[in-house]
């Protein structure tokens, strides 16, 4: 595997009563999902996030199963490092308070666990404010942005075009819009499908790990699903710290069958079942220079006459960087709307690059702003499309979004 994510899942699978077979699976599944191999690629803090996450359960399970007070302190001041390198990591912290009913698996725990209870929350939030002193210098800004993200979370997504927000909620999606347009993508359709149903056999068996497992699932896949804040293009990423969970669920499938299965159709299964993430990140990485914004860059200088100006509807992170066909043709770059193109066309600008990253928020997302989709599909109806710039495996995160360049009539 190519990070130590894939090593804490496989051991979170262990420690979970999970074979060990099942338990290299559900590593592997890890290791080679889309998501997962994207998110190694960003200096974001989702992979921190998602490390913090396992390491602080898999110290949280050992603490339960060898009644250790050293491991539980240690769980604890891992899930404070884990909620400071991003907000959805304090959803961790709820594991470090139950810990004393967890022991003693009655209603009223042994009073001598809740000493050790508070201390591990203690030094949680040591943790938390020593990868976080800046919450100690400056606590009034902390709190700010705290609230500010609260805030993005409830009203949805902006920077888009006009400020129009982006409010996608659970209910008009049917709880469902991480499970298809993240988990799907993310792990690819046949694991999937076995995590679902892998969720269900945990369900249905109620031991106490299988409840384990689908509870962190449902903890860190909940929240993502309840926030209005679904940004396009790279929603998935919130799930992230859900994903081991799926793919233990995933392996869970492949023990079951085991037992009815012959051995040899179980091995054929278990290989396409880690070959399908495999492959599509394989095909991803394969699509990543040139991308396709690159791709228009150089296209732009090859081809359009000089003096050409070219208006991108967002920023250039988006559409493309265009310092280097400033230093030969000179195509002066401006960032607005896609709507305003009329208006562009009247200052002399000769083309419009239009980026699925800006207008698929509005167009193969689901919101409520039916009125700049029509916009949209005017200008696109209206306009002379002289190029699009589309990579074979199509776009993903960041990479190679779909590029419609247009050439403006001229007046």
């Amino acid at each position: 595997a190519r990070r130590p994510d894939a090593g804490h899942t496989r051991a979170s699978s262990r420690r979970s009563n999970t074979a060990d077979g099942p338990a290299l699976a559900a590593a592997a599944l890890f290791a080679f999902a889309p998501l997962s191999v994207t998110c190694s690629r960003y200096l974001k803090e989702d992979s921190l996030l998602l490390a913090g996450v396992l390491s602080a359960t898999l110290l949280w399970v050992m603490s339960v199963q060898r009644q250790s007070h050293r491991w539980f302190l240690l769980a604890g001041f891992v899930g404070g490092i884990a909620a400071a390198t991003k907000y959805t990591g304090f959803l961790v912290i709820p594991l470090i308070g139950i810990w004393p009913w967890v022991i003693s698996r009655r209603w009223r725990p042994d009073r001598n666990l809740l000493g050790w209870t508070a201390a591990a929350l203690c030094l949680a939030a040591v943790a938390f404010f020593v990868v976080t002193p800046f919450a100690i210098i400056s606590p009034r800004d902390a709190a700010s942005g705290f609230l500010f993200e609260a805030n993005h979370a409830v009203d949805g997504h902006y920077g888009t075009p006009q400020q129009a927000g982006i409010r996608i909620g659970p209910w008009s999606q049917w709880w469902m819009y991480h499970a298809g347009r993240s988990m799907v993508p993310g792990l690819t359709l046949l694991p999937s499908v076995f995590a679902f149903m892998g969720l269900g056999m945990l369900f249905r068996r109620r031991r106490r790990e299988d409840l384990f497992v689908l509870g962190l699932f449902l903890l860190f896949f909940l929240p993502a699903e309840v926030a209005r804040s679904k940004p396009h293009p790279q929603p998935e990423r919130y799930i992230l710290p859900a994903l081991p969970f799926l793919c233990i669920a995933a392996a869970q499938v492949v023990r079951f069958l085991s037992t009815a299965v012959p051995k040899k159709w179980i091995s054929a299964l278990l290989v396409l079942l880690i070959a399908s993430p495999l492959i599509r990140s394989l095909h991803l990485a394969s699509d990543l220079y040139p991308d396709t914004r690159a791709q228009l860059v150089s296209w732009t200088l090859n081809h359009l006459p000089a003096g050409s100006k070219l208006y991108l509807d967002t920023s250039p992170t988006y559409s493309g960087r265009f310092d280097r066909a400033r230093m030969t043709k000179k195509p002066r770059t401006r960032y607005g709307t896609l709507l305003r193109w009329r208006e562009k066309q009247e200052e002399g600008f000769t083309h419009l690059v239009e980026t699925s990253f800006g207008s698929g928020r509005f167009l193969e997302q689901p919101n409520p702003h039916h009125e700049i989709q029509a916009k949209l599909r005017e200008m696109r109806a209206r306009l002379e499309l002289v190029r699009v710039f589309r990579s074979s495996s199509g776009p993903y995160w960041f990479h190679n979004p779909v590029l419609r360049l247009y050439r403006l009539p001229a007046e």
